[in-house]
């Protein structure tokens, strides 16, 4: 262990030595390019000696401050985020007083785009899948590419899927989790709301996600991944987590595409340090070298909080071990393969301290679904859910001693070379003689000698079964990855903080099932005929001002997005085919349909015990300060919103038979909640409710009136 930290901490050293050479970002003073453009403006992120040097700089220099440093988390270190001229910060990087000045360059969450496809058979005819990469078929669910196979397993057969808790002796019913609390802050994409996780807090630092709803608090999966491996709940469904009993602090600093500026991951350390956490998890990195960001990583490790980060999936490129996981202050995770070898995947550098489990990984995906994924990332939330494990024996120990006890526990008996492979099981077995010998600084003679788990990646399956697409039953083979991203920006849309008119048509405060028909039957004749045709001709279900209202509502809002479909679309509407516009613009109605049903169950939800205030189910933190009962019921109504989400986009990809029949999910329980004026809004949605399919008449008898 000490041998492995001192060739880290010289590997650091040696980087900020040559820090003029690659990719190291070094303060703007070092430029020499003679060939700056005066006009270009890039984002910096500026430290400051004290406050009072903030208004002389912002008043003489031509900066756009993207963030004021003195009303958020960065202001206690006098940083300021801006965009400058290349040449104002030649200049402002010699003023006094300015302690550094770096490009704000970016970082990456450091899963491979791995996701395999898999289908629960849960009742012998059901099944619900989850792609993966290269493949033509492509789910709501995630905005990664996909590939040709496709995973059965059988509900019985669960647990199978999670054989990487056994390569890290993990399972958790074979041994007592600690009574002290441990909190882990994990800077991520966020964590989309569901029953299998409890989410102490939830710290949004994404510039306009002010509004956004917990529903869609993470749209592209990566922390709600990384969430279920930390601390899935043992109840046979979702992922069970290596510490189910570990408090969850979410810090969004990712964006939909897994990005951040250094700004916003030092911005998001600075506030883990406020919340007092134990434990932050990174599962991200960059191979730029910031200064700013290394300060922050110092100033967390002086107060005691213990980081663990992903090394980084360079293992085909350069090996190299990423920033922030080459700091000698962070515990650097790589990942093994199903035979418990180092991955081809993995960042192998010196720093690396320790591996674990990295392909074909079992996490819980935004849709609650269970997708298969290869990446650091999760071989870091196996890490981190075993060391608060451990500091639940005792919170009072320093991340030194749980950095040390985990490698001098780790079994160093596979293909992994300096790096161990963690052992839980046995870190526990030999606490306390760890405990005696680490204030001897003797723990060396603690060789682990356990035989590792090892499988093939056949092996890994062989309780599976391979089938085609064409057996896929949910019907999401027509969503494209391209169109997965479309959908996706209008279910988030309607929380923007841009449009801050209200539109309640848009989050469920009308009749929410008969908007979800109007929309989504607009988001289908824009699809085929465009959006002008599709406003002039489709209709609300509803005569009368509630209809009317909610027309007025929906083209109001489009009214106002008017100039933002380049933002949205990806691309200038005016430079692709007719065609191509308004296919993605149905796309992205159809986003905000599900939106505005699935915003239903957040406004409308009625709990027992918990007053009806029309705000309460998205402005309270999920799992915090309620009855166990309560509790359970906030999370049934993430299930069934999001029941309801897959049958419209079923619905999408098939019929387009957009109705109350999407609203078909007996998935809670009697007397757990109950939709407001549900069935009055129900009958009014359509005007053949009572003559329809016995389907429909099972849909009403599934439900008492309200």
């Amino acid at each position: 262990m000490k041998k492995r930290n001192l060739v880290k901490g010289i590997a650091v050293m040696m980087a900020f030595m040559v820090s003029a050479i690659g990719v190291h970002i070094q303060p703007a003073k070092a430029k020499t390019d003679n060939n700056i453009n005066e006009d270009n403006k890039q984002q910096y992120i500026i430290q400051l000696e004290n406050p009072d040097i903030y208004e002389s700089i912002t008043k003489n220099y031509d900066m756009d401050v993207v963030n004021n440093s003195m009303t958020n988390s960065l202001d206690k270190e006098n940083i300021i985020v801006a965009e400058i001229t290349d040449s104002e910060a030649e200049k402002l990087a010699d003023e006094t007083g300015v302690v550094s000045l770096e490009e704000d360059i970016f970082v990456t969450g450091s899963t491979n785009n791995n996701t395999k496809d898999i289908l629960i058979n849960t009742d012998g005819e059901k099944t619900y899948n989850i792609p993966d990469e290269n493949s033509t078929v492509n789910n709501i669910d995630n905005i990664s590419p996909y590939n040709n196979d496709i995973v059965i397993i059988n509900e019985n057969d669960r647990k199978n899927i999670e054989w990487s808790l056994d390569v890290i002796n993990a399972n958790n019913n074979e041994y007592t989790i600690g009574n002290d609390t441990v909190k882990i802050a994990i800077l991520d994409s966020g964590v989309t709301a569901t029953a299998d996780i409890n989410v102490e807090k939830r710290i949004n630092l994404i510039p306009g996600e002010e509004n956004v709803e917990v529903l869609y608090d993470d749209i592209s999966g990566h922390g709600t991944a990384i969430a279920s491996i930390i601390a899935g709940k043992d109840d046979e469904n979702g992922i069970t987590g290596v510490n189910p009993n570990a408090k969850i602090y979410s810090v969004k600093v990712l964006d939909e595409d897994n990005r951040a500026n250094v700004s916003r991951i030092a911005e998001g350390i600075y506030k883990c340090i406020d919340e007092g956490v134990d434990i932050i998890n990174m599962s991200f990195g960059t191979t730029g070298n910031s200064e700013i960001l290394h300060n922050a990583i110092q100033a967390a490790d002086n107060a005691g909080i213990l980081m663990i980060a992903a090394a980084g999936n360079r293992g085909e490129q350069d090996k190299k071990v990423e920033y922030p996981a080459a700091y000698p202050e962070v515990f650097s995770v790589g990942a093994t393969n199903t035979e418990s070898a180092l991955s081809n995947i993995s960042s192998s550098g010196n720093e690396l301290d320790v591996v674990a489990p990295g392909e074909n990984v079992a996490v819980l995906g935004i849709w609650d679904e269970i997708n298969l994924m290869d990446g650091t990332s999760l071989s870091t939330a196996e890490v981190t859910g075993a060391a608060s494990v451990l500091l639940s024996l005792d919170n009072t120990k320093s991340p030194e001693f749980i950095r040390e006890l985990i490698s001098s526990a780790a079994n160093y008996n596979a293909g992994t070379y300096n790096a161990g492979i963690i052992d839980l099981a046995y870190a526990i077995s030999v606490y306390d003689e760890f405990t005696e010998k680490f204030q001897t600084h003797k723990t060396d003679d603690i060789i682990n000698t356990q035989n590792i788990a090892v499988y093939s990646a056949d092996e890994v399956k062989a309780s599976w079964q391979t089938t085609l697409h064409e057996n896929v039953l949910n019907g999401f083979s027509g969503i494209s990855n391209a169109a997965l991203k479309i959908i996706k920006k209008g279910l988030r849309y309607p929380d923007d903080y841009r449009f801050g008119d209200q539109f309640p048509a848009l989050n469920g405060n009308r009749n929410y099932i008969a908007d979800y028909i109007y929309i989504a039957s607009l988001a289908r004749k824009t699809y085929t005929d465009g959006l002008s045709n599709a406003l002039s001709e489709i209709k609300h279900p509803i005569s009368g001002d509630n209809g009317t209202d909610s027309v007025a509502d929906v083209k109001r809002y489009l009214n106002n997005i008017k100039n933002s479909w380049s933002d949205i679309l990806g691309y200038n509407p005016d430079s692709v085919s007719a065609e191509r516009l308004r296919n993605d613009q149905g796309r992205f109605l159809i986003g905000m349909a599900i939106h505005t049903a699935m915003d239903a169950y957040a406004h409308r939800a009625r709990i027992d015990g918990l007053a009806y205030n029309g705000t309460q189910a998205d402005q309270q933190t999920l799992g915090s300060g309620y009855s166990a009962k309560i509790t359970k019921d906030f999370n049934l109504r993430w299930t069934v919103a999001k029941k309801v989400a897959e049958g419209a986009a079923t619905q999408w990809t098939g019929e387009h038979n957009f109705s109350i029949l999407q609203f078909h999910k007996a998935v809670h329980e009697e007397n757990s909640f109950k939709m407001q004026h549900f069935l009055a809004y129900a009958k009014n949605s359509d005007s053949e409710w009572s003559g329809r399919s016995s389907s429909v008449k099972t849909f009403f008898e599934l439900r008492k009136a309200d």
